[in-house]
């Protein structure tokens, strides 16, 4: 949704919609009057506009990378596209990244991002069971709602996991809170391996949090004279992402080894930005990055 934003120049917001008679989960784009401009499946594998029907998106874009997907889809669904992004919806852009890095970083794939107003053919209203969950501040009570058949909770993603709620995102403001009411920053660090104690920073001198490995600093220097940035400029994140998902899924690598070393490039970069050195299934990715490089310098 982040990068299908970067290309739809309209006024929308999220929602997560269940056609069908709530036989689906559809993440969506609708406009303040309702009208739904895209939706995509989350449990399936296709998207939706009022035109068309695009299969095949989730496979398309492990393989072909998710900005390319999404302008194929786009275009199939005959949904205008632009090359021009305003402050607001690059605001939202924002939050979303935020979102999804929360799902396959922080959460180790756990984690769930839940809109706050139910719309199926169940129940529609506010979603009680989530909000309950947290410290709501009273200024978001009073926000206008996106549109004229919700209210205040409909700007609301709950990020959850196992149906518990970690943290409130407000996609209008792009605040997040933890359940105490109190500020969610924690978006990439992971959530599950690190013990509190060894997250402190001391406070004169910004340190990383924990240093790599030397198993992992031999790994990155693998790629220490590849330049990512200077090699796939801004398409580097996206196809890291892609690789490193379909690693997680499938456990497959692609076969194109300027893509793996962009990949471990990426990684080598977010470890140094985010302080805290990979652990456990991320460390076996990065080692299966390693040896894909290593077998091709020895062919």
């Amino acid at each position: 949704m982040a990068t299908a934003l970067e290309f739809i120049d309209q006024n929308l917001y999220l929602a997560d919609l269940h056609p069908g008679d709530g036989q689906y989960d559809c993440l969506s784009l609708i406009t303040v009057s309702g009208e739904v401009v895209l939706m995509l499946n989350r449990e399936g594998t296709s998207a939706t506009s009022k035109s068309s029907v695009v299969s095949n998106i989730w496979s398309d874009a492990i393989k072909n990378g998710i900005r390319s997907t999404t302008m194929d889809t786009l275009t199939e669904l005959d949904i205008e596209m632009t090359d021009a992004v305003d402050k607001e919806r690059s605001e939202l852009i924002l939050t979303c990244k935020r979102m999804a890095r929360w799902v396959q970083h922080k959460s180790k794939n756990k984690g769930k991002p839940v809109c706050c107003w139910t719309d199926n053919s169940y129940s529609v209203g506010p979603n009680k069971f989530l909000l309950e969950q947290v410290q709501i501040p009273t200024l978001w009570t009073k926000l206008e709602p996106p549109s004229k058949n919700s209210d205040w909770s409909a700007w609301l993603f709950a990020l959850t996991i196992d149906e518990k709620v970690v943290a409130m995102v407000n996609m209008k403001t792009g605040d997040a809170i933890n359940p105490d009411g109190t500020k969610f920053t924690q978006w990439y660090s992971d959530i599950f391996a690190i013990p509190k104690a060894v997250r402190q920073k001391v406070k004169v001198v910004s340190l990383p949090d924990e240093l790599p490995t030397e198993e992992v600093m031999a790994i990155f220097r693998k790629v220490s004279m590849f330049n990512g940035y200077k090699v796939f400029g801004d398409q580097l994140a996206n196809i890291a992402e892609t690789i490193s998902a379909e690693w997680h899924t499938s456990g497959e690598l692609p076969s194109d080894i300027e893509q793996i070393k962009g990949a471990l490039f990426f990684e080598w970069r977010r470890n140094y930005d985010s302080g805290y050195p990979p652990k456990g299934r991320d460390l076996r990715y990065l080692q299966a990055l390693g040896t894909v490089i290593d077998k091709h310098s020895k062919g």
